[in-house]
């Protein structure tokens, strides 16, 4: 023999074998990396509906509310719908029940009805 290397050798099959590993491997990391993010966008993102009183319209109100983070710490960002508008998708308010505590606060207003009559 002179000394090359043949296509045949065992050291070339094992770097190609390797070569074959190593892309897979990368693939694999890449489709993982893609579930985990659409999963995280799944579970970071809800819609809740909540019903209190209002005291910027003066109305027990029923709201959906967007809310973003992780289960457990998820904070409505968005007012979606609400009872007080018509349509209910038209709010036009300040959004202040996007805020936790005011909602809160307003809970021990007194009840009125859900709509104003025309």
């Amino acid at each position: 023999m002179d000394g090359s290397v043949g296509w045949g050798s065992d050291a070339i099959q094992a770097t190609v074998v390797q070569g074959v590993a190593e892309l897979f491997a990368y693939v694999a990391l890449v489709v993982a990396a893609l579930l985990l993010f659409s999963l995280a966008l799944l579970i970071t993102q809800a819609v809740r509906r909540r019903r209190f009183y209002c005291a910027a319209s003066g109305l027990e109100v029923e709201v959906q509310f967007d809310e973003r983070g992780l289960p457990g710490m998820r904070r409505s960002v968005a007012v979606l719908n609400c009872s007080a508008f018509e349509p209910p998708n038209a709010v036009r308010c300040a959004r202040r029940c996007l805020d936790e505590d005011v909602r809160r606060l307003w809970q021990s207003w007194p009840a009125l009805p859900l709509r104003r009559e025309p």
